[in-house]
């Protein structure tokens, strides 16, 4: 009846109802969107397309433009208020000549290290910000405001460090950056998104999948071939770590004391998946271990429908998914923000690209479709050919 009724109060979603292909669930989704803004009307479109052309991808693309909407709201009070301070916006990705105040330091005339904090900024005519939001495990949103100098130079500050220069290679921006690692950056930052959106999604799905009385037929087999590997993320997960059950009894050993041999499955599936979706992250789509390629291969093939960034944590020809690679992905990592792409080790945000191994890595799911393949260049071609796509890489072949 609430489906009903949230579609009736809506006589767009009435509409797109009676005249396409669609279920009465997508049309409630749709009528919650129909807000009477220009970015409901696109919203309503996308998601009509979405219904009738891709409908695996509805809740993908659903739960993408709630987070958008959700963002846009609250950096919309954000910037309000920066704007009421007198505070100038900068675009990170077009930073001209503005530089973090986090890489800068008062004047030259002070002690290489010492930070240009944002009070001593604050009489400064160049001050200026960024905002940027991040979703963390529970996926709720949280905002960072980054503080910047429009102009360090006519302002008199210097590179925090003195063996740096302020826009050199390891400056604290995107300016020292090539078109190529800005439009990889780009993607990073594209793709986290994605991968935030489809973090909701699935988890959702894990919970009905959970509750189902029937389990898939292969389920004891993942079971087995998980408890096997016995991986890092799974013996993390099942160390005690004293917060959760202190002083009481952990309810899933309890509840699996007096039930059939059926929910006791059921029950050990959900602990190991449960320990499989805590270990991902922002990097999983990045750099996918053995577990990773284990975990959503299955989820896959229970009918969870993956997003496309889910889809580059697939294997693929050239990442079998063997135990050793997994070993070596837990130890070495890659050394780069998994926000940005950025490497880590330099000062935040320092703009510095990732290394030409780890490019390998991950930046040839370009599917064949860039210029440096189709020279037949055996080289990182990078992912520029992907920037202004609304859309993340999701061709998980590499050529190169």
């Amino acid at each position: 009846m609430k489906v009903t009724a949230a579609v009736a109060r809506s006589a767009l979603a009435a509409a797109v109802l009676d005249r396409y292909e669609v279920t009465l669930d997508q049309a409630a989704v749709i009528a919650e969107f129909d807000d009477r803004t220009d970015a409901g009307t696109v919203a309503v479109k996308v998601l009509t397309v979405t219904a009738a052309k891709e409908p695996a991808q509805f809740e993908h693309v659903a739960q993408k433009l709630r987070d958008e909407r959700a963002d846009a709201a609250l950096l919309a009070d954000t910037i309000r208020e920066l704007a009421d301070q007198g505070i100038e916006l900068v675009d990170p990705d077009q930073p001209g000549a503005a530089r973090q105040i986090s890489g800068l330091r008062p004047d030259a005339e002070s002690p290489s290290g010492v930070e240009l904090t944002a009070d001593a900024h604050g009489g400064c005519p160049g001050r200026a910000a960024s905002v940027e939001i991040r979703r963390g495990w529970d996926r709720e949103p949280q905002l960072r405001v980054v503080h910047w100098c429009t102009d360090p130079d006519t302002h008199r500050h210097a590179a925090r460090w003195t063996q740096v220069a302020v826009g050199g290679p390891g400056g604290t921006s995107a300016a020292g950056m090539s078109e190529e690692d800005k439009a990889q950056r780009r993607l990073v930052m594209a793709n986290n998104r994605e991968w935030d959106s489809a973090t909701t999604v699935r988890r959702q799905w894990l919970r009905t999948f959970l509750s189902r009385k029937t389990l898939p037929r292969d389920a004891l087999v993942f079971i087995a071939v998980t408890l096997g590997r016995g991986g890092h993320d799974l013996r993390r997960a099942m160390e005690p770590d004293g917060r959760v059950y202190t002083g009481r009894p952990n309810p899933i050993a309890e509840a699996a004391r007096a039930v059939s041999p059926q929910r006791a499955t059921q029950l050990a599936l959900a602990v190991l998946l449960g320990a499989a979706e805590d270990a991902c992250n922002r990097q999983t789509w990045r750099s996918p271990e053995a577990g990773h390629r284990a975990y959503f291969t299955a989820l896959r093939d229970w009918g969870h429908p993956l997003a496309p960034v889910e889809h580059l944590v697939l294997p693929d020809d050239e990442q079998p998914g063997d135990d050793s690679q997994a070993d070596a992905d837990s130890t070495g990592g890659t050394g780069a923000d998994p926000d940005t792409g950025d490497r880590t080790g330099d000062d935040e945000h320092g703009g510095a690209a990732p290394a030409d191994q780890e490019q390998t890595r991950w930046a040839h799911r370009c599917g064949g479709r860039c210029s440096a393949h189709a020279s037949g260049a055996r080289r990182s071609c990078g992912p520029a050919y992907s920037v202004g796509s609304s859309r993340p890489v999701t061709s998980s072949r590499r050529t190169g």
